[in-house]
């Protein structure tokens, strides 16, 4: 979608769960391919006629559930929140 110049790509996903030694290799992976399959045609008027790629964007907003865990300890959390960081 682009809108007065400035193109925006929307991303949902539900990446691989799991907190075993790899998992987070699969989410990585998974975000890798999605990188990697994901393009958009241009529209007729554009000069360029390559697809679009997600990294193309102006703005990307990725959407969904990514599994990510954060770890650490509960007091470096806070910390790091605490100090805006």
């Amino acid at each position: 979608m682009a809108i007065e110049g400035t193109s925006f790509c929307f991303i949902t996903s539900h990446l691989a769960s799991g907190e075993k030694k790899g998992d987070e290799g699969r989410r990585n992976r998974q975000v890798s391919e999605i990188f990697r399959r994901t393009t958009f045609p241009r529209s007729r008027r554009d000069v360029d006629s390559r697809p679009l790629t997600i990294l193309g964007h102006d703005r990307i907003f990725w959407f969904g559930d990514l599994n990510y865990r954060l770890y650490g300890e509960k007091h470096m959390a806070r910390r790091l929140i605490k100090g805006e960081d």
